[in-house]
């Protein structure tokens, strides 16, 4: 079967050209709270929601890369499992904020958590849905994450992160590796 994927980032329609990034307090949409977005709305709620994966899946999409994802604040299991039953596969990312505490070697990442306990729960909540979480992906545009953001990205910015990519890396194979999970051959 051929890969038929796109990015997705489902930013809910109210959301204001230039307002704070974290207007609706985190850009993790991939849970119950934002049903609507990508599935067809809570119970509770007389809307029915936009069906942004049932819509991708008409479209033949079959893999999709998101950007945001707390594996600490939130459940994605309604998220996995709708885009299970649409045949979906999802690329879970490893954030731009788990690769800035590491870069700046501080390992406490937003909401006081370090970044192996990060990506130790990204792994775990991975392997309850393996079927449809096939991999994840680094960081986005990391190009840009430079230390002060008046200054460009530079080479120099860049090579900064190999550094923490390989901790990162190593993180989530130690993990996978402590839960036997995949099994590598």
């Amino acid at each position: 079967v051929p890969i038929r994927g796109m990015a997705y980032d489902p930013w809910p329609s109210d959301a204001a050209q230039g307002a704070p990034h974290f207007a609706y307090s985190t850009t993790d949409f991939f849970h119950a709270e934002f049903d609507a977005l990508w599935g067809g709305g809570r119970a509770d709620n007389a809307d029915n929601g936009r069906h942004d994966l049932l819509t991708m899946a008409n479209m033949g999409v079959n893999f999709v890369r998101l950007y945001g994802w707390d594996p600490t604040r939130f459940d994605h299991t309604p998220f996995l499992e709708e885009a299970a039953a649409r045949d979906i596969s999802v690329a879970v990312p490893l954030t731009n904020e788990i690769f800035e505490c590491l870069r700046d070697r501080t390992y406490t990442c937003q909401g006081g958590f370090d970044a192996k306990t990060l990506i130790v729960a990204m792994v775990r909540e991975a392997h309850r849905h393996a079927c449809n979480v096939p991999l994840y992906t680094f960081g986005n545009q990391i190009e840009l994450l430079v230390k002060n953001p008046q200054e460009k990205p530079t080479v120099e910015s860049a090579a900064q992160l190999v550094a923490p990519l390989e901790v990162a890396a190593r993180m989530l194979i130690e993990a996978e590796d402590a839960m036997g999970w995949p099994q590598h051959t």
